[in-house]
């Protein structure tokens, strides 16, 4: 079991043998940290056992993610640090006195002026790089058991040991201890740790969980021990709380030069970005309003048509020839309206003729058929304009093309093809009116997620509608146009409910840049519309 596992054993189940394994585990680190410090072997013992004490009283308190032999080292340093603070600053001046005039070679001598202030040192290091550096040299851990317990990668785990190293080695060169990172290394490796007295694991493993055997002085050093920890713990909370308010004040009033040229570079990318926006909403204003105005007009225009219709509608049979049905007679004339139409298709369908991996030959031929179906359709039109078909007929000549065509597409692709091509049909004014969003967006694209969500949005909406929002104009608006105002109140009313479900999933300037494409569709429509009443 790991250590954490074994403490988790020792809290639920009060568990003598998870915690005697610990201390087993891990007693040479923390009497080797204490000797270091105190450099008495009685003093050490004593030391080491008052830190499994204090283990065994905080095992509760400790993060799962804790890395225990760096918590260990660390309590062993302020455990002797509390025993023989006096004493320790004493014998570092005269070390590093000594240390200034003296650069032994010899790693025995040199590991004894490197004993007084390797454990303050260790310990003056981030808490990742001092548990790497515990774990490695004090611990005697292979890089891959170094990179298990800092939850990293091995590569990663070597490159923190690597920084951490030469973190300590510039450490020890500023108290007069000159020494290379190999030889840091290796004297610590060899003499960092070394084994605890035999049978003191015992006593110290009952001592820390039963309370027997620990004397007034140990138990003096732990509440000491306690006490600075916890002091330690408020230090840094409140040096945390000091370094931020000092960083936040240093931001807010510090007059550098580079700074304040940054800080000018910001202002001004910041108020270009806001110019630009600000023209772009006013141009939204701008179109809004000219659309409002010509949408205004349409309506009169189309009041005033409506009002005509009924008289037109008597006279329709007797009226020779209608500009649709003069257009459609010319050949050239109705050649070029194929034309147009034929490559509009042609633009609709690439993609699926891409998408079903379609022959040349056979995507022509989906595209001619497509272009035949919107003549005929043409043609019926022109013969209700001149009065040679009624209203129903002209529906019932509708539908009768589009069920032919339904079954030229289904002989030309297939079953599985036709069902796609169903399919791509029933998407496809969803996509183009995301497509027209996307180019009338600017500065204000939407991502991938938004794009699935409006593609829902739309979709859901009955499929004539969205054709129609699309910029399809249905035969039977044509052929009753009676109904126009209520088809347009309808769309007013899928636009509001569009904008109304977008609403969570766009920006503002987004649902802006939406409800002004809604409204120019529908505008657009309307002129389309009064164009066609117009000619017939």
């Amino acid at each position: 079991m790991d250590d954490m596992a074994l403490l988790r054993e020792y809290v639920l189940r009060n568990s003598e043998r998870a915690f005697s394994t610990l201390v087993s585990r891990h007693i040479d680190l923390v009497y080797s940290a204490a000797l270091r410090h105190v450099g008495n072997h009685h003093n050490a013992e004593e030391i080491t056992q008052a830190v499994f004490v204090i283990l065994a009283r905080k095992a509760r308190s400790l993060s799962p993610k804790t890395v225990l032999p760096g918590w260990l080292f660390r309590t062993a340093r302020l455990t002797a640090a509390n025993h023989l603070r006096g004493e320790i600053r004493r014998t570092r001046r005269e070390q590093e006195a000594f240390m200034q005039s003296n650069s032994p070679d010899d790693p025995n001598q040199l590991w004894q002026h490197m004993t007084p202030l390797l454990n303050d040192l260790v310990d003056s290091l981030r808490e990742k790089d001092r548990n790497a550096v515990v774990l490695r040299f004090l611990k005697g851990k292979n890089y891959g058991e170094v990179a298990a317990a800092l939850g990293s990668s091995e590569e990663a785990a070597q490159m923190r040991v690597s920084r951490a190293l030469e973190k300590l080695r510039r450490l020890f060169a500023k108290r007069g201890v000159v020494i290379s990172a190999a030889a840091l290394s290796a004297v610590m490796m060899t003499q960092g740790t070394q084994a605890a007295p035999a049978g003191l694991a015992a006593s110290v493993a009952a001592a820390a969980m039963q309370g027997t055997a620990v004397t007034a002085s140990t138990l003096t050093i732990v509440q000491g021990t306690l006490k600075i920890m916890a002091w330690t713990k408020l230090k840094f909370a409140v040096a945390a709380g000091v370094v931020a308010v000092l960083a936040y004040e240093y931001h807010q009033n510090s007059l550098q030069a580079r700074q304040l040229v940054s800080a000018r570079e910001s202002l001004r990318s910041q108020t270009e970005s806001f110019a630009v926006q600000e023209r772009r909403i006013a141009e939204l204003s701008q179109q809004a309003a000219a659309i409002s105005e010509t949408r205004d007009a349409q309506q009169r225009e189309l009041d005033r048509l409506r009002a005509r219709l009924k008289p037109a509608a008597n006279a329709a049979a007797s009226a020779p020839m209608t500009l649709l049905s003069a257009m459609l007679q010319d050949a050239a004339t109705r050649e070029m309206l194929r034309t147009q139409m034929v490559e509009g298709y042609r633009s609709r369908y690439r993609p699926f003729a891409e998408q079903l991996q379609l022959d040349p030959e056979q995507g022509e031929k989906l595209i001619q058929m497509a272009g035949d179906g919107a003549m005929k359709i043409l043609d019926t039109v022109a013969a209700f304009t001149k009065g040679e078909l009624s209203a129903e007929a002209a529906l019932n000549v509708e539908a009768e093309a589009i069920r032919n065509a339904t079954n030229q597409v289904r002989l030309v692709l297939g079953d599985e093809g036709f069902a796609k091509f169903e399919e791509y049909n029933r998407t496809w004014p969803a996509q183009a009116l995301l497509a027209q969003f996307d180019k009338q967006l600017g500065p204000f694209p939407i991502s991938a997620y938004q794009r699935a969500g409006l593609a829902n949005i739309l979709q859901s909406e009955p499929l004539d509608a969205t054709r129609q929002l699309a910029g399809e104009i249905p035969v039977e608006l044509v052929v009753h146009p009676e109904e126009i105002a209520q088809r347009f109140d309808m769309q007013s009313e899928i636009n509001q409910r569009i904008l109304q479900r977008s609403a969570e999933l766009l920006s503002a300037d987004q649902l802006e840049t939406l409800a002004l494409m809604q409204t120019n569709n529908l505008t657009a429509q309307r002129r389309d519309i009064l164009r066609m009443l117009r000619k017939f």
